[in-house]
């Protein structure tokens, strides 16, 4: 990899980083996942992608892996959008991978805007699964139904599919709190 790094491969080194972090979030390792996400972006990587379906996917993975780092632990009385901090972390608004997901979300909502058979169902998806950090039961099972909805509707499988699975997780989580 330093050869692809001195070399300025930023295509090579967005696929590599893109692939670890699919990889570590398919296989539920998610803490895995982690690192190669925020490398994708932090180093600017993603400038390398020369596929708008990468490009998109990328942003999409992110969230959720960022999201699925943030367990349930807010109380569902946030309010005004603004989630009390996590033990050990300073006040002072959002937690900094909540803000990361909204920026995402503003992009896949345009993109889901303009084209929703493609972007639509990992539009919801995010939202449910934010709904779900937030401590939003009701709010994150109305995302997740319009995530699969749309997956159906649209016949995106693998989203359709990770849609039931992350609902499922979630439903099994609220029965078990």
């Amino acid at each position: 990899m330093p050869i692809f790094v001195e070399a300025n491969q930023l295509n090579l080194l967005a696929f590599l980083f893109f692939v670890k972090m699919l990889l570590g979030f398919l296989l539920d390792n998610q803490q895995a996942a982690l690192e190669p996400a925020t490398t994708l972006f932090s180093k600017g990587y993603i400038q390398g992608v020369t596929s708008q379906s990468l490009y998109v996917e990328s942003h999409f993975y992110e969230s959720l892996i960022l999201l699925a780092n943030c367990p349930n632990r807010f109380p569902a009385t946030a309010t005004n959008g603004v989630l009390p901090s996590p033990p050990g972390r300073a006040t002072g608004g959002e937690e900094p991978s909540l803000v990361r997901v909204a920026t995402n979300q503003q992009q896949l909502k345009q993109w889901a805007t303009h084209c929703p058979a493609n972007y639509q169902p990992m539009y919801a998806l995010v939202e449910a699964e934010t709904a779900r950090v937030r401590g939003q039961p009701w709010q994150a099972v109305e995302w997740y139904e319009q995530a699969i909805c749309a997956a159906q509707e649209h016949q995106v499988l693998h989203l359709e599919a990770l849609a039931y699975e992350l609902a499922g997780t979630c439903y099994f989580a609220k029965k078990q709190s």
